[in-house]
C-alpha cells in the first residue's frame, strides 16, 4: 500500500474513528488488540499473554457474524475498505489538512507544520 494512502487511512481511523458503526468499531478494536500484542515483546511484556488477550478478545468480536465477516477480510483489506466508505459517506464531516503548498496531507487536523515541504502556516514569511 502506497505510504499517502497509509497516511491516509491513519488519519482517518485517529480523528474520525466516532464514524465507524459499532461493527468496524469492534473489529478495529480487535485488529488493534492484535497489533499490540504482537509489539508487546519489544516492551517488554510477556508477548504470550498479549496474543491470548488478542485472541480473546477476536474469538469476543467474532461472536457477530457481521464482524467475523470484517475479521475475515484481514486488516489491510478493513482499514482500506472502511477508510474509502466514511470518505464516501462522510465526505463533509472529514476534515483533511493539507498544505496549501504541496497537498501533503499533515499529522494532525490542526498542525500548522507541514511534514513534507516544512511549510509552516503560522510564519508570514514563508
Amino acid at each position: 500500500m502506497p505510504d499517502r494512502m497509509n497516511e491516509l487511512i491513519r488519519y482517518i481511523f485517529v480523528y474520525h474513528r466516532h464514524l465507524l458503526t459499532p461493527y468496524e468499531s469492534a473489529a478495529a478494536d480487535s485488529f488493534l488488540a492484535q497489533a499490540k500484542a504482537r509489539s508487546a515483546s519489544r516492551f517488554g511484556h510477556s508477548a504470550e499473554t498479549m496474543l491470548q488477550v488478542a485472541e480473546e478478545m477476536k474469538t469476543l468480536a467474532s461472536k457477530d457474524p457481521v464482524v467475523k465477516t470484517l475479521l475475515d477480510r484481514g486488516p489491510d483489506e478493513f482499514y482500506s475498505s472502511v477508510s474509502l466508505r466514511l470518505l464516501r459517506d462522510h465526505r463533509g464531516e472529514i476534515k483533511l489538512n493539507l498544505c496549501p503548498r504541496c497537498l501533503a496531507l499533515c499529522k494532525t487536523p490542526r498542525a500548522k507544520q507541514r511534514p513534507k515541504c516544512y511549510y509552516n502556516s503560522r510564519s508570514k514569511g514563508h
